[in-house]
């Protein structure tokens, strides 16, 4: 059966529906269960799951709302469990979802797509009968690149595949060292407090929607990531981003 429906706006709707449902069921566990483990698990899926649906909703006007919901689960996961930034090999990185949400940057990478198929029949697209963004039995056609050259990847507000974001941005010594006590160490674990506060809105970023801010080269990227299980739903193929590279960065 072939149904024609708008897609992003379902994955939309799932997105934040998973999120209230994980939150809600966090709670229960904390406080009717007195299931501790069980409940910051699902509450920290949550997390995600919202920061997820924050990238589908953007420019939408279930954008602000679905931030709103990010900041509350925040609240209540740093409250009731405790957050800390992860030190890793001498650094410290900002892994938070809530946080990492309200840099409203991601990736676009450029490339060469060698082979093509449809997602329903394996066929390449010119020769199958399926269209691009359609539901067919419950599953949504695509075009799955299944080999391909990847040539760069930048930095752009608003990148074609919604959750292609970082994952972890690294932070300055210098920096945590002025709002830590004198008598701080690195390696220390460091608390992060920031939702505790109010929160002050997302950070934009003018870099003109898609166009690059700044450019990774070929030899720059993981040598060891491939096309394979990639999804993109554009008719042409002149670009689009992968959110399997998650590379890290310098925060001012």
């Amino acid at each position: 059966m072939t149904v024609d429906t708008d897609w992003v706006s379902v994955k939309r709707q799932e997105l934040i529906r998973k999120g209230k449902q994980q939150f809600n069921r966090s709670k229960y566990l904390e406080i009717s269960e007195n299931d501790h483990e069980a409940s910051e698990e699902l509450a920290r899926s949550a997390l995600k799951t919202l920061r997820s649906a924050m990238n589908w909703t953007e420019d939408t006007d279930e954008f602000e709302p679905t931030h709103q919901l990010l900041d509350q689960v925040g609240r209540f996961v740093r409250s009731t469990f405790g957050c800390h930034l992860l030190y890793e090999d001498g650094v410290y990185f900002q892994t938070c979802p809530v946080s990492l949400a309200h840099n409203r940057i991601g990736l676009s990478i450029g490339f060469v797509a060698r082979k093509v198929e449809c997602s329903i029949c394996l066929k390449d697209p010119e020769d199958c009968p399926h269209i691009t963004g359609r539901i067919y039995d419950g599953i949504i056609c695509v075009r799955r690149i299944v080999d391909g050259e990847i040539l760069d990847v930048s930095i752009v507000d608003r990148p074609r595949q919604p959750d292609t974001r970082f994952e972890k941005i690294s932070l300055r010594t210098d920096s945590l060292r002025r709002s830590l006590p004198k008598e701080w160490k690195p390696g220390t674990p460091v608390s992060c407090d920031q939702c505790l506060t109010p929160c002050a809105g997302v950070v934009e970023h003018d870099f003109g929607h898609g166009s690059p801010n700044a450019e990774f080269t070929k030899a720059q990227i993981n040598p060891e990531l491939k096309f394979e299980g990639i999804l993109a739903v554009e008719e042409e193929f002149d670009g689009s981003e992968s959110s399997t590279w998650n590379p890290e960065s310098n925060s001012k």
